[in-house]
């Protein structure tokens, strides 16, 4: 059995918390510092809590996804990112690289897609897989192998865990949101199915599937939102090829290995820690 350890840090959720967690700090120059300064801690605590060699940074990528291609009314009715988190984005890449930390985006889709393809191949070449994240979307790829943590409530989930705390398993979390939705993104789900209805109709049913063949049967008012669930059934399940990773460059030809943290590069550190006024 390997001994490795993979850490996945769910840069994109961070950057969110980070923002929202700090005061409204702001170096001479009046620019925004709060998330920067959020995000150092939180991967400085990470680290020295969890040291070690195979970790990566993944957020976003700019510009549209499959989703989007999917569900056009995807995350319409989300507000626009904050204009002091904006300016700090890019300061934040460049931060946590400085770190040693590898930073991963890939185009087309989202940071979840990218976690979920190397947590789901790292547990195949039978390595330990931890996600720091706060995103329940995540919980789908919970296995023996592959454990969820939440820096802010320092909850960790194992598939126990997903099951106690969503009352379904990991395999039916799928099922689960897509009965759900998700009102942030705009994601419709059944009406008035909320988190326990969802995991009431799949302990009785076995999986949405099911659930949606006895009600077609039974002609409920249900059904008719149903084709538009379909549809946002196939949001949850995205995953990046192994094979794209290695065509947009994100790691080299089938080797984890690469997924590495490198030596602090003190030099663009010192520019950036004096810019922002970081100690």
């Amino acid at each position: 059995m390997s001994t490795e350890l993979l850490l996945l840090v769910d840069g994109s959720s961070y950057l969110y918390r980070a923002f929202h967690a700090m005061p409204d700090l702001r170096n001479p120059k009046g620019e925004p510092t709060g998330a920067i300064y959020g995000m150092i801690n939180m991967l400085r605590r990470l680290r020295t809590e969890l040291p070690t060699t195979h970790i990566a940074c993944v957020f976003d990528a700019k510009g549209p996804t499959f989703r989007d291609e999917l569900y056009p009314q995807y995350k319409a009715n989300r507000s626009a990112m904050p204009e002091d988190l904006v300016a700090q984005i890019e300061p934040i890449h460049a931060m946590v690289k400085a770190l040693g930390w590898p930073v991963l985006m890939v185009s087309g889709v989202e940071a979840d897609d990218v976690i979920g393809t190397l947590a789901k191949r790292a547990a195949a070449a039978d390595w330990t897989v931890l996600i720091s994240t706060g995103d329940k979307d995540l919980a789908q790829l919970v296995d023996e192998r592959i454990s969820l943590i939440n820096t802010m409530t320092e909850e960790r989930l194992d598939v126990n865990g997903v099951k106690s705390k969503f009352g379904v398993f990991p395999e039916r979390i799928v099922d689960y949101l897509t009965i759900m939705g998700d009102t942030v993104d705009n994601v419709p789900g059944v009406p008035k199915a909320g988190p326990k209805t969802a995991a009431k109709w799949l302990e009785e049913f076995g999986s949405f599937d099911e659930l949606f063949e006895v009600l077609t049967l039974m002609q409920t008012k249900k059904v008719t939102r149903f084709p538009v669930i379909l549809v946002g059934k196939e949001f949850w399940t995205g995953m990046v090829k192994f094979e794209q990773m290695i065509e947009f460059g994100v790691i080299d030809e089938n080797d984890l290995q690469t997924i590495h943290f490198a030596e602090t590069a003190k030099e663009v550190w010192g520019i950036i820690q004096e810019h922002y006024q970081l100690s």
